[in-house]
């Protein structure tokens, strides 16, 4: 059984370390999970094991925070729903620029392989729905419309 077993391992290793196999790594921005990745691509890197890249999921893409809402958003909603609609711009601006922070220095400790950077959705993906719509950030495909069944 012992035997048989070794055998098993030692075709699955080399399955792995086989230039037609990749790993390729899932994280997110944080800096928690991005000392993770750091951590498992050099495990890989000195195990020489195939890395093809990473994923980088929830972004906060956000553009960087603008002037207060002008008169016209006042008008419409008020000074105070327009000052919280200020200070929600602020914070996702804040965690735009941290996440772009973080991927840039795990994009120096990658040593030029790819990162792809999937946005923070509206909805989790659990579904087939979910999936086509990744397809456009993980393979640069046209996108897919959010159905709104979920």
């Amino acid at each position: 059984m012992t035997a048989g077993f070794r055998e098993r391992a030692d075709r699955v290793n080399a399955h792995l370390r086989d230039h037609r196999s990749a790993f390729v790594l899932v994280t997110s921005p944080r800096r928690d999970a991005i000392e993770e990745a750091r951590y498992f691509h050099r495990r890989l890197v000195e195990s020489d094991m195939p890395f093809a890249g990473v994923v980088a999921n929830r972004v906060h893409m956000g553009r960087a925070a603008g002037p207060p809402p002008g008169g016209e958003l006042k008008r419409l909603v008020g000074a105070e729903l327009a000052g919280k609609v200020a200070e929600a711009a602020a914070a996702e601006a804040g965690l735009a620029e941290r996440d772009r922070r973080n991927l840039a220095e795990l994009k120096r400790k990658l040593h030029r392989k790819p990162l792809i950077e999937v946005p923070l959705l509206d909805a989790d993906v659990h579904d087939l729905d979910g999936l086509r719509r990744m397809d456009a950030y993980l393979f640069d495909s046209e996108p897919v419309a959010q159905t709104g069944a979920e």
